[in-house]
């Protein structure tokens, strides 16, 4: 009887997570490369990436003391869940810039570890921290950056999670700190939604189970630090994005991405020591990406909640 209960629990909490969160190449470990293009007549950006996230520490298990159980209740408490696990991320990203003729190229290195602990009552906890160091090119002096997030997700039934928690970057005097809300959930068996504020909503159409299309609208931020004549300057890039994605598990561990679509409300803000602001507008433009993924190991669930994008 034991035995039993123990496995009808480990079966539903496996529906719930493949039913749900269904994002595979978010918090796995795995290897990543990408490239990134848009250009107009007066402006092209290139950023090529490259990164791999690493388990560091994990811990997984159930434990269950069946004596006296009568019902339902009984049971939820009886069985204790122990899921956690803790992860290293690595990444290197390449910019070059070309605005009116002149070039530039932004560095940034970035370090960060990356975890998740089950709660109780199908609540989680999700934190993120990491460092980032920013090269410009031709700049006197380097620079450094720190981002972090930390904040909770719920699954409310085999539909439904939603996520709330804070996001905060701090770089030099330009700091920043919001909100991070988020829901996800399952149309049918074909079609999901999720919604990631301050980051993008998507809607997904599974077409098998190696293909999937992805419409959504997101931000994209650029970030780095510079220093001419022995005085600081920060750059912000930021734009809206709209696309389409085609999602291809091509191998049992490889899977490709590729996206293209449209930036517009893109923006380019330099700030001075003394916070003095200067701002450029960019004509909207069209952009293609393309991603691979290398997956190398297991995580415990996926989730698309760790990978914000923050700079």
């Amino acid at each position: 009887m034991r035995g039993f209960l123990i496995i009808i629990l480990l079966l539903f909490c496996q529906l719930s997570f493949s039913q749900i969160l269904n994002v595979p190449q978010f918090f796995s470990p795995r290897g990543q490369l990408s490239t990134d293009y848009e250009e107009t007549d007066q402006f092209t950006a290139l950023t090529s990436t490259a990164g791999v996230l690493v388990p560091l520490r994990t811990s997984m298990g159930v434990t269950a003391d069946l004596k006296g159980i009568k019902g339902l209740k009984d049971l939820k408490e009886a069985v204790k869940i122990n899921f956690s696990q803790l992860m290293g991320r690595l990444n290197y990203r390449k910019s070059i810039i070309e605005e009116q003729g002149i070039e530039t190229q932004y560095d940034r290195y970035s370090i960060a570890l990356t975890g998740v602990q089950y709660r109780k009552k199908f609540r989680f906890l999700f934190y993120q921290g990491g460092m980032n160091y920013h090269h410009t090119q031709d700049s006197e002096k380097d620079g450094y950056s720190f981002s972090g997030l930390v904040g909770w997700f719920q699954v409310m039934g085999l539909r439904d999670v939603i996520y709330y928690g804070g996001v905060g970057v701090y770089n030099g005097k330009n700091r920043l700190l919001m909100p991070l809300v988020g829901w996800q959930h399952k149309i049918n068996s074909k079609y999901s939604f999720s919604l990631l504020f301050p980051s993008n909503v998507k809607l997904t159409y599974k077409m098998s189970r190696k293909v999937k299309l992805d419409a959504m609208t997101y931000t994209h931020t650029l970030r780095n630090q510079m220093t001419w004549s022995d005085e600081e300057f920060r750059m912000h890039f930021f734009q809206f994005r709209s696309g389409a994605q085609v999602r291809w598990k091509v191998g049992k561990k490889v899977s490709l991405f590729t996206e293209i679509g449209m930036s517009y409300g893109s923006k380019k803000s330099i700030w001075n020591e003394a916070g003095d602001k200067f701002t450029e507008s960019i004509d909207t433009r069209p952009f293609a990406k393309v991603t691979l993924f290398y997956n190398f190991g297991k995580s415990l669930f996926n989730s698309g909640v760790l990978d914000v994008g923050i700079e």
